[in-house]
């Protein structure tokens, strides 16, 4: 498992070297907070097979090309929709009410071992999310490195699920 780990860190890396280097030339915007308007732009330059705001101005719910789902929060804004300094993906799996204490500790080892995501058990789900802060300046670039880096430590987590529990979680 800790192969599969430095895998994922590596690819995460490797994405983000160019990405690095690039920010120290390129013209990208830097945005020091994120509309909804700035987000939506963004994730639908992904590839994403839909990108729709739902329940509210600061919610969105991506779909990938392989079916799976995630939401996306703006957080810590000026207003609705509006100067944003956070931003939380994450998502859910249902899960039998039989299952809450090992959902409960194989986040509880997960998050021991790995801080790429944090997971965690809720009435009858097991979530992950991941948190980013852009009080200082990102780019756009940076920002869909973000969702990258959570769709990939999502995917391994659900590995992770998978190897401690033999039960299997779809993955995006």
């Amino acid at each position: 498992m800790k192969a599969a780990f430095l895998a994922v860190v590596a690819a995460c890396f490797a994405m983000a070297t160019p990405a690095l280097a690039q920010s120290q030339t390129s013209t990208d915007t830097v945005y020091e907070t994120v509309s909804t308007t700035d987000m939506n732009t963004i994730l639908q330059g992904m590839g994403f097979q839909s990108v729709a705001q739902v329940g509210g101005a600061n919610t969105f719910e991506v779909h990938t090309t392989n079916g799976f789902v995630f939401n996306l929060f703006l957080v810590a804004c000026d207003g609705p929709g509006n100067s944003c300094y956070g931003i939380e993906m994450s998502t859910s799996w249902d899960m039998e009410a039989s299952q809450a204490t090992l959902m409960a500790n194989t986040a509880a080892s997960f998050n021991g071992h790995y801080s790429l995501l944090k997971a965690f058990t809720e009435p009858n789900h097991l979530r992950v999310q991941r948190y980013v802060i852009t009080d200082g300046g990102v780019t756009a670039e940076h920002l869909r490195q973000e969702v990258r880096v959570f769709l990939s430590g999502t995917r391994f987590f659900t590995e992770y699920v998978k190897q401690q529990t033999n039960l299997q979680f779809p993955a995006p």
